[in-house]
């Protein structure tokens, strides 16, 4: 029973969609300190706190989604859709990924902590509201693109250059696009 419900957990969780927290390293790899010992060590932290993070929104937003979602014909699969994970278990799971994940970052610096708590909060937004108008939303996801990159900076001493910052805000629109579209 356990091992069952730590299996649903884990898909829940969505670690195939952490790919998109490797924006992490955007900063440090453009600044061409990446392979620097200390801040490679600190990359990946931020990395891991990072996907924290986001699995704390993915509990988040099935959770919100569940009646919805059960009526999908791909997204009833998912554990909280198909009651495979029950929503309370899957709630505690999320607060104590997204307490950590703020808890860590804050490791990295205030900047860090701040970046990462907006992340969570403008996600837990999206959940509820964003998401059901249309321009929002667009600009939610594109920014939660740019947090990530934001943070990798943030957490890796790493300054963000106007130009890497336009580079990643014209990216993170064109991901969200390409997000909506598919």
């Amino acid at each position: 029973m356990i091992m069952h419900l730590m299996q649903q957990v884990f898909i829940a969780i969505r670690p195939k969609q952490w790919m998109k927290n490797v924006l992490v390293l955007a900063a440090p790899l453009a600044a061409g300190t990446f392979f620097q010992l200390d801040i490679f060590q600190k990359s990946l932290g931020a990395f891991f706190i990072f996907c924290g993070g986001a699995a704390c929104i993915y509990l988040v937003n099935d959770s919100f989604d569940r009646k919805m979602d059960a009526q999908h014909p791909v997204k009833s699969f998912r554990p909280i859709a198909s009651g495979s994970l029950p929503i309370g278990l899957a709630l505690a799971v999320s607060l104590a990924l997204g307490a950590l994940s703020i808890v860590f970052a804050f490791f990295y610096g205030l900047t860090a902590g701040l970046i990462i708590a907006t992340y969570l909060s403008m996600n837990i937004l999206y959940s509820l509201y964003v998401k059901r108008i249309a321009v929002l939303e667009l600009l939610f996801v594109a920014s939660g693109f740019g947090l990530r990159a934001a943070f990798g900076g943030a957490a890796t001493d790493t300054e963000l250059t106007v130009v890497f910052l336009f580079v990643i805000s014209c990216f993170s629109i064109f991901l969200a696009g390409c997000k909506k579209a598919f």
